[in-house]
């Protein structure tokens, strides 16, 4: 049992804490009542505000600032508002990134191309080429497009011509040529290094270049020796010896023209028979005509003189002409020879 002063002790000490409370209760109304100074740092766009809410979210509704779901908010929006209190509103927009096969929206409140793919986490260090540059602002609805980047060797073969060396033979008739080492060419490598972009080619550089067969030089000797006029023998009507007679040259021939007509040698020229007129041969001489591109012979008498045109040897009868196949020609190449 309690004595009358201990219950009023009691009595005191109840009305002394209920005092307290109601004074603590009073001075906390009136300081939920009193506005706080804040800082709002909205995408860069800073300004201060007094604001009686009690947390961020409040804070947002009490000054009509809308949020977008994908924009940042520092610090959280139940987080409690007190004096001095920063809040950082950074502003999303959405950018899209392509690779080949994909696409996939992200939303990011980074300034440039760049400072968004660090941010993604995406490696800068050349394993892709980036559309957009790097340093180009981010914009709302930007495409990022990323292409991987390879870089391959690849390597080429080319023909190295072969040179070719001329030694002057003197044991070599002129005009006659004889190869003394046969040319071939040499094969040379070439390496390049080559940039794709995904299956485009980008940039290609030449790295080295290697030999991998030497070429050979051809040799070939010139005949520079001239050979001389082989001695003529014949047998003169008049019966003295002459050296024997071969050469090679143009022939053409004669006919009506000169039919009935006296040749040099006081015959009549029958361009039936099978004769020929030629510059110095003793008139009567036999002579073996073959046409080089036919490859006939005929045997014809000289009674007559002539060419009368240079660089021809000889004149047959249209005869001798037909009978080697000289005549539709005209002119033709043959070789001549003393028979008797």
């Amino acid at each position: 049992m309690f004595s009358g002063k201990g219950i009023l002790e009691i009595k005191l000490s109840i009305y002394l804490l209920a005092g307290v409370l109601v004074l603590g209760g009073a001075l906390l109304g009136y300081a939920c009542f009193l506005p706080v100074e804040v800082t709002v740092n909205d995408s860069g766009l800073i300004y201060m505000v007094e604001s009686r809410a009690n947390s961020v979210g409040d804070l947002l509704e009490e000054q009509k600032i809308e949020v977008d779901f994908h924009d940042k908010l520092y610090p959280g929006i139940y987080a409690p508002l007190a004096e001095g209190t920063e809040v950082l509103i950074e502003r999303t927009v959405p950018v899209e990134i392509n690779q080949p096969g994909v696409s996939a929206t992200y939303y990011t409140a980074a300034a440039t191309v760049g400072d968004f793919l660090e941010e993604m986490a995406i490696p800068l260090d050349g394993s892709f080429f980036v559309t957009p540059q790097l340093d180009d602002p981010v914009i709302p609805g930007m495409e990022i497009n990323l292409v991987p980047r390879r870089v391959v060797a690849e390597f080429e073969q080319k023909k190295i011509p072969y040179e070719t060396r001329k030694n002057e033979d003197n044991s070599l008739l002129k005009g006659k040529h004889l190869i003394v080492t046969e040319g071939r060419d040499g094969v040379r490598e070439l390496e390049y290094r080559v940039v794709y972009a995904g299956e485009k080619e980008i940039s290609r550089e030449l790295v080295q270049e290697r030999i991998l067969k030497e070429p050979i030089t051809s040799v070939v000797n010139i005949g520079t020796k001239v050979e001389k006029p082989s001695p003529q023998v014949v047998t003169a009507s008049r019966g003295e010896r002459v050296q024997d007679y071969s050469n090679e040259g143009l022939a053409s021939w004669y006919g009506a023209d000169f039919q009935g007509r006296r040749t040099s040698s006081g015959e009549i020229y029958d361009q039936r028979r099978f004769t020929a007129a030629h510059r110095h041969l003793p008139f009567g001489t036999l002579v073996r005509v073959t046409f080089l591109r036919t490859g006939k012979s005929i045997e014809v008498t000289i009674n007559d003189r002539g060419p009368l045109k240079n660089g021809r040897i000889i004149d047959l009868s249209r005869a001798a002409a037909e009978a080697i196949g000289l005549k539709p020609f005209g002119v033709g190449r043959v070789k001549i020879e003393v028979v008797k």
